[in-house]
């Protein structure tokens, strides 16, 4: 058996979290990314909700949960609860705002700290369709990924991507595991999943 395919049959959950400043689109993108050709499952709990999306890899299934911050971003109280048991980390600015481009490198510190360095992260330039008020280009965007050696992508919630962002980000923590860099796939789910209270 294949180290994919070992992966994915001993751990068939992963968890994807969307963090950057408070209104750069975290909530939009993964609105748009569950509401694609696949069928998201959706868990509600009293004021948030959790889109999932199936990837599949050689007939193997893999649930990646989609996790906002809610808006916690905004008191800076992000606790380490939020980040446990992440496989993928987004790192989401908006084009048409200098502050949140300015922020990255905090953003991945944080990522890189509370989640350890071997998390995937993707950097991701969020209202790429938005040409008048842009302020940060493609190639400053790329300049920083290739600085912290993450991979980057420019979006549009409005618009349809011709790349797959949960697909992109589930091969490249497989790739990552083959290559032994040794991604550790631990499903979680926090205390207050599905809590009725």
């Amino acid at each position: 058996m294949s180290s994919e395919k070992q992966i994915i049959n001993d751990h068939s959950r992963m968890r994807a979290i969307f963090i950057g400043e408070y209104g750069v689109g975290k909530t939009s993108l993964m609105k748009s990314l569950k509401d694609d050709s696949y069928q998201a499952d959706i868990h509600f709990s009293s004021d948030y909700y959790t889109p999932s999306k199936v990837v599949e890899r050689n007939g193997l299934k893999i649930n990646v949960l989609m996790w906002d911050t809610y808006e916690q971003e905004r008191f800076k109280s992000l606790g380490k609860i939020y980040f446990r048991g992440t496989h993928i980390t987004f790192i989401i600015y908006d084009k048409t705002n200098k502050e949140s481009f300015d922020a990255i490198p905090e953003w991945i510190h944080t990522a890189d700290e509370r989640c350890g360095p071997e998390i995937i992260k993707i950097l991701i330039g969020m209202k790429v369709d938005d040409k008048e008020h842009e302020v940060i280009t493609y190639d400053q965007g790329k300049a920083i990924a290739d600085q912290f050696n993450i991979p980057f992508l420019e979006l549009s919630s409005q618009q349809p991507s011709e790349i797959n962002v949960i697909e992109f980000a589930v091969d490249r923590a497989l790739e990552k595991h083959i290559e032994g860099e040794h991604v550790t796939y631990t499903p979680y789910v926090p205390h207050w999943y599905d809590c009725a209270c």
